[in-house]
């Protein structure tokens, strides 16, 4: 039997990266809060036998065909 099937995760860190133009903080964290409690079966599942941290990191672009390097740890 692999040791790998017999490892339990006891924390799973969930980096959620957003680009765009006029994202808020609200509306990112409502987003991210549906989709770890709603939408993504992954995460449902996870969370039930896992502690679950969720990071956002927002990329707020001035004007819609700028972007920026990408020097995150997330």
């Amino acid at each position: 039997m692999s040791l790998e099937r017999d490892m339990e995760w006891m924390l799973s860190i969930f980096c959620n990266r957003l680009r765009g133009v006029g994202l808020t903080q609200e509306a990112v964290e409502h987003v991210v809060q549906l989709s770890e409690e709603k939408y993504c079966p992954v995460v449902i599942m996870i969370g039930r036998t896992t502690q679950i941290k969720t990071q956002i990191e927002i990329e707020n672009l001035e004007n819609e065909g700028e972007s920026h390097g990408n020097n995150s740890p997330c």
